[in-house]
């Protein structure tokens, strides 16, 4: 097998939370472009040394339980997002044995971890690229991961902003650049399908916190589920607010919060 990876110089190699693939393409524009994209789990620099362009990858780690992918490509930006769909699902099925997925998006702001959970279209993934670009360092976005132990894990997934065309012309990717290691106590914000002009912060009991994070577990026949929820809730706090939050309001309701 390593033989046969050593021949393909035009191959190239993800390493996503110990899920590895081998990515082929017959196009150097597109695969180039997945590399940008998947940048943080590309395992295939090359490192020049003297003059000899020489790989860095350990082939034998890539031996065993490696998925081939072989992109034929027809039309770059059609294609790329057939791509990013594909290695997506592959992952999060992987993951939905190994990690309870959260329908949530986090970043770390000022040393603290928050994690804005919700329905689709509330704002998270919005709130968190607002706050990245504002100088927080981004852990994930639908979904975010949690280990068996009731840990954060990071995972700097790219994102395909809904407003994008997905036709010949136009396709962009939010690729975060700046990744943290989350840390507790966790910060939960539990998103409201209420409405009203003053934003209300009310924090949550550890029963109630629970309830409203398993309404929001993507994979609740993930074994130990409601272990996971209550390890992870010691080391957090839940937050309830009233409503769905433009990133105007987040200075609000991170006063609201710390006095609480």
């Amino acid at each position: 097998m390593s033989e046969q990876i050593a021949k393909r110089p035009d191959a190239f190699f993800l390493d996503i939370l110990g899920l590895k693939f081998k990515i082929l393409s017959d196009n150097e524009r597109f695969q180039n472009c997945l590399k940008r994209i998947f940048f943080h789990f590309v395992r295939d620099e090359v490192e020049i040394n003297k003059g000899k362009r020489k790989r860095n990858v350990k082939y034998r780690e890539y031996q065993k339980d490696i998925k081939v992918i072989d992109f034929k490509v027809k039309d770059l930006y059609s294609d790329l997002f057939l791509a990013y769909d594909k290695i997506m699902r592959i992952c999060l099925e992987e993951f939905q044995s190994r990690f309870l997925l959260l329908h949530a998006s986090s970043c770390i702001l000022d040393g603290q971890t928050y994690v804005f959970v919700g329905k689709s279209g509330v704002g998270k993934s919005r709130a968190v690229r607002r706050l990245v670009k504002c100088g927080a360092k981004y852990v994930g976005d639908d979904p975010v991961l949690i280990s068996k132990k009731g840990k954060l894990v990071p995972f700097p997934k790219p994102v395909l902003p809904r407003y994008t065309y997905r036709g010949r012309k136009f396709l962009k990717f939010y690729v975060p650049k700046s990744v943290g290691e989350p840390c507790p106590p966790y910060n939960f914000v539990i998103y409201e399908e209420g409405s009203g002009k003053k934003i209300c912060v009310q924090q949550l009991g550890e029963a109630d916190g629970a309830f409203e994070l398993i309404k929001n577990v993507q994979n609740l026949e993930y074994q130990n589920s409601f272990d996971v929820i209550f390890r992870v809730l010691q080391k957090s706090k839940v937050f309830r607010v009233n409503r769905p939050f433009y990133i105007r309001d987040f200075p609000e309701v991170l006063r609201i919060i710390k006095k609480l």
